[in-house]
């Protein structure tokens, strides 16, 4: 199966821009973070990709992203942003 052409240029411009062997990639639900990481992955590069949620429930994306990663076999980290006062105030 030949690779969609919009995977091909992301994987162009990896191929030419990107000379670290490792990448850090934001993963949602959509498809540009999948097709940047995808375009590493193909090349050889180690993924470690990112995701955020609001609060400490998994939301649509987040829970897509980890079944991404998972699959990918790529290392998966979410970052939580707080949605308690309490805790955003010791943000700042």
């Amino acid at each position: 199966m030949a690779k969609h052409k919009l995977r091909k240029i992301f994987e162009d411009h990896v191929k030419k821009n990107v000379k670290e062997d490792k990448v850090a990639v934001l993963l949602s639900s959509g498809l540009d973070g999948l097709v940047s990481g995808l375009a590493a992955h193909d090349l050889g590069k180690k993924v470690h990709a990112f995701t955020f949620r609001m609060g400490t429930e998994d939301s649509f994306d987040s829970k897509h992203a980890r079944i991404v990663a998972n699959k990918l076999g790529w290392v998966f980290t979410v970052v939580e942003v707080p949605t308690e006062i309490d805790k955003i105030k010791k943000l700042s």
